[in-house]
C-alpha cells in the first residue's frame, strides 16, 4: 500500500508539472514544431504523412490545408488518400477547395470500396443538401454493402432540408420494387429523423413502431428518434411497445420514455416500475427524476429496499438522493441503527457530486465523518469529478484528510470547480502542508489558477 500510494504521487507529480510545462511552452518550440510539420508535409514520404496527422489537430491554418490537399492528389497510395480522407473528415473549418474535390472523387465509377466508404462517411460528416442528394441516389447501388455504408452516412447528417427527400425515398422503397431498402438499411436512414428533429417524418415513424410486422431495430430506432424530435404524442404509443415480447423493444421503449421530459410521461413511468423487465423499472426510476414526480418518492422507496433486482434498488437510492431533503430523509429514517455498505456510500456520493445542493452535500460530510477509510476513499473518488462549488465543503473536509493522496485529489479538485472558495485554504496548504508532494501540488494548482486569471483578463 506504501509504494502504490509513493507510486500515485510521484504519476500525480509528472501530471502536474505537464500542465505546468504546457502552459509555458515558449515560442521557439512551438516554432519547431510548426517547421518540422511544414517539412514533413512538404518533403516526407507518405507513410511519414500519414503518421503526422495525429500532431496536426482538427483546426490547422489555411497554409497546412493546402499542402494536405496538394499531397491528398499526389498520393499514390490507396492507404495515404484514405488516411487523409478520414482526416479531412473530423477538421474543422475545411475550406471549400477541399470538399469539391472530395466530392468530384465520390462521384467517380472507378473508386476503391474502401476508398469510396471513406469518401461517403466524409459526405455524411461534412456535407449540405447537394452531398445529401447524391448520398441518397447510392440507395440505389446494387452493392448492398455501399448502400449499407451510404445509410451510415445519411445518418450522420445534420442537414433537416434532407428531410422531406429522405421520407420521399422511403416510400419509394416501400412501392417501387427498383428502389427496395431492406430493415437494416432503412433502421440506419430513420436515424437521421431524430437528429434533425424532422417533425415531417412523425407520422411515418408512428407506422412504424405501431406495425407488429416491423422489423425490431426499426421499431427500436423509431422509437428513438420520436423521442429526440420530442414528439410528446408519441408516449402512449411508444408505451405499448413496454407489452412487447421482445426484452431488447421493451427496453428501447423504456428508454424513451424515461427520457421525456413531460407530464404525460408520469402515467406510463409509474407502471413501468411494475414490469417484470429489470431494465424498463431502472428506466422508470430515471424518469421519474427527470419529471421531479415527487409523489412517486414511496414507489422509489419501496424499490430501493425491496426490488428483486440489485440494478432497480442501487437506482432507486441514487434517484432518492437526487430528490435532495424529501428523498434523503426517507432513507435516513431507513438506515437509523443500520451502517452504510461501500455500494450505498459509492451510490450516495456518486448522485451528489451529480447534483450538489446544501443539504445533500452535509448528509454526505455526515457519511464521511462516520465510515472508515475505504468509505472516505469511496467519496473521495467521487465527489473530485464535480464542477459544481456547491461540492466545496465535502473538498475542504477532503484537504483536511490524514490521508495525503486523498489531500491531492481534492487539491485537483478545487482547481477543477467552477469559482471555488477554498483557494484560501490551498495557499494555506501550499505553506504548511506536512507532506512536501501536497505542498509541490497545492503550489502548482496555484500557479494554474493565477495564469488562468491573467489569460482571462
Amino acid at each position: 500500500n506504501f509504494m502504490k500510494k509513493i507510486f500515485f504521487c510521484l504519476v500525480l507529480i509528472v501530471f502536474v508539472f505537464k500542465i505546468s510545462a504546457a502552459d509555458n511552452t515558449s515560442d521557439n518550440t512551438t516554432d519547431t514544431a510548426s517547421s518540422k510539420i511544414n517539412d514533413t508535409l512538404q518533403y516526407g514520404i507518405e507513410s511519414e504523412i500519414v503518421d503526422l496527422l495525429k500532431d496536426i489537430g482538427q483546426s490547422p491554418n489555411e497554409y497546412i490545408y493546402q499542402k494536405l490537399f496538394e499531397r491528398y492528389n499526389d498520393a499514390l497510395l490507396l492507404d495515404t488518400k484514405i488516411a487523409l480522407t478520414d482526416f479531412f473528415s473530423n477538421s474543422k473549418n475545411l475550406p471549400q477547395f477541399v470538399s469539391d474535390r472530395l466530392f468530384s472523387d465520390a462521384s467517380s465509377d472507378l473508386l476503391d470500396r474502401r476508398l469510396e466508404t471513406s469518401l461517403l462517411n466524409f459526405l455524411g460528416k461534412t456535407g449540405g443538401i447537394k452531398e445529401g442528394n447524391f448520398l441518397l441516389s447510392k440507395l440505389d447501388s446494387s452493392d448492398n454493402i455501399i448502400k449499407n455504408i451510404t445509410a451510415d452516412a445519411i445518418g450522420k447528417m445534420k442537414v433537416p432540408e434532407l428531410g422531406q427527400l429522405l421520407l420521399q425515398r422511403l416510400d419509394d422503397a416501400d412501392k417501387i420494387e427498383e428502389k427496395f431498402l431492406g430493415p437494416d438499411i432503412k433502421a440506419k436512414l430513420i436515424i437521421f429523423f431524430g437528429e434533425n428533429k424532422s417533425l415531417e417524418a412523425v407520422p411515418y415513424l408512428k407506422k412504424i413502431i405501431t406495425d407488429k410486422t416491423s422489423d425490431k431495430y426499426l421499431v427500436m430506432f423509431g422509437m428513438v428518434s420520436l423521442l429526440k424530435i420530442g414528439d410528446v404524442s408519441s408516449i402512449d404509443i411508444i408505451s405499448e411497445n413496454l407489452k412487447n415480447e421482445d426484452p431488447k423493444i421493451q427496453e428501447y421503449a423504456a428508454y424513451a420514455i424515461s427520457s421525456f421530459k413531460n407530464k404525460e410521461a408520469l402515467l406510463p413511468l409509474k407502471k413501468m416500475l411494475l414490469h417484470n423487465n429489470e431494465s424498463v423499472r431502472y428506466y422508470a426510476c430515471k424518469g421519474i427524476v427527470l419529471n421531479e414526480d415527487y409523489d412517486s418518492i414511496s414507489n422509489l422507496f419501496y424499490k430501493f429496499k425491496q426490488d428483486p433486482s440489485k440494478k432497480v434498488q442501487e437506482e432507486a437510492l441514487s434517484s432518492l438522493i437526487l430528490f435532495d431533503e424529501k428523498g434523503i430523509e426517507r432513507i435516513k429514517d431507513f438506515m437509523k441503527g443500520k451502517k452504510y455498505n461501500y455500494t450505498h456510500i459509492g451510490i450516495i456520493s456518486a448522485a451528489v457530486a451529480k447534483k450538489p445542493t446544501v443539504y445533500c452535500v452535509a448528509y454526505l460530510i455526515g457519511i464521511y465523518q462516520s465510515t472508515d477509510k475505504s468509505g472516505k476513499d469511496i467519496i473521495a473518488r467521487n465527489v473530485v469529478s464535480a464542477k459544481d462549488n456547491k461540492i466545496d465543503p465535502i473538498i475542504k473536509e477532503l484537504l483536511g484528510s490524514e490521508d495525503y493522496l486523498i489531500r491531492i485529489g481534492a487539491l485537483k479538485a478545487v482547481y477543477q470547480i467552477e469559482n471555488s472558495t477554498l483557494w484560501e485554504t490551498v495557499e494555506a496548504i501550499s505553506k504548511n502542508d506536512p507532506i512536501n508532494a501536497v505542498k509541490l501540488n497545492a503550489k502548482r494548482f496555484l500557479d494554474l489558477r493565477n495564469n488562468l486569471l491573467k489569460s482571462s483578463k
